[in-house]
This record gives structure tokens, C-alpha cells and sequence, in this order.
């Protein structure tokens, strides 16, 4: 999808990452992959797609929660720590600096924009952090 193109009746700025990556299929399969990979399904309830905000950080929730687990517990959380930057890789840190991008030219609120901004830099820094605890 183009940058400068809005969706007909959706909101300027969409919260899925999929709109912003070119083929919202692929790239909501692939973070199901990675959902079902830990055992996690999406909930019938929620009605939540795979690739909207809320559902990548509830997963980075449960990867930090299982790594935090796993070192209180004395085992290994370099896989989590690997599957972690790999999900902030292919998800986050590639579509929400697209968002912050519309969102400044859409020339909205700057609080919107400064919270934005603080989430990309928290999912580089988290993804480096992750990267180079992994090993």
C-alpha cells in the first residue's frame, strides 16, 4: 500500500501492521507462525487480527514474561530472547516507523506522534537488547 493512500472509510493511520508491508496475508502469517510456534492462539473473543498493535505486544509480553520465568528458574532463555528480536525484526521495527511517518504528515496531535516515536525507539533498543543477550 502506498504511504500516501488512505484505506476507503478506515482511519488514516491504521494500527495493523500489514498495511504498511505490502501483502497484509503474508505478513499475518507469518506472525501466526510465530504465535502458534509458543502454543498461543488468537482469541475467538477479541476478535483481534494477528497483525494489529495490541496482539504483537501482548506476544512480546509473553516472550519477556517466559524469558524472565526461564532465568528466575535457572535455565536458557536465549531461545525466547532470539524468537523476541526476530518478531520485533520482521514485525514492529519494520512497520511502525511507516506509522510514525503518516502520522507526522497527517499532522496531527503531537502526542500522538511523541508516543509513536517512544515505541519505535523502545522496539529498536528492545531488539538490539534482545540480539545481543541471545548471544
Amino acid at each position: 500500500m502506498n504511504d500516501d493512500l488512505q484505506v476507503a472509510g478506515g482511519p488514516p493511520c491504521p494500527l495493523y501492521g500489514g498495511t504498511y508491508g505490502g501483502d497484509r496475508m503474508k505478513g499475518m502469517e507469518d506472525a501466526v507462525r510465530f504465535y502458534n510456534y509458543f502454543d498461543l492462539h488468537l482469541s475467538q473473543e477479541m476478535r483481534e487480527l494477528p497483525d494489529h498493535i495490541t496482539t504483537q505486544l501482548e506476544f512480546l509480553h509473553y516472550l519477556t514474561f517466559r524469558e524472565a520465568e526461564a532465568r528466575q528458574q535457572g535455565t536458557d532463555p536465549s531461545s525466547l530472547l532470539r524468537a523476541e528480536r526476530d518478531f520485533l525484526a520482521r514485525h514492529l521495527c519494520k512497520w511502525v516507523p511507516k506509522l510514525r511517518a503518516r502520522l507526522t504528515k497527517q499532522q496531527t496531535n503531537r502526542f500522538f506522534v511523541a508516543l509513536v516515536d517512544f515505541a519505535e525507539t523502545f522496539f529498536v533498543l528492545d531488539q538490539q537488547y534482545a540480539a545481543t543477550a541471545a548471544g
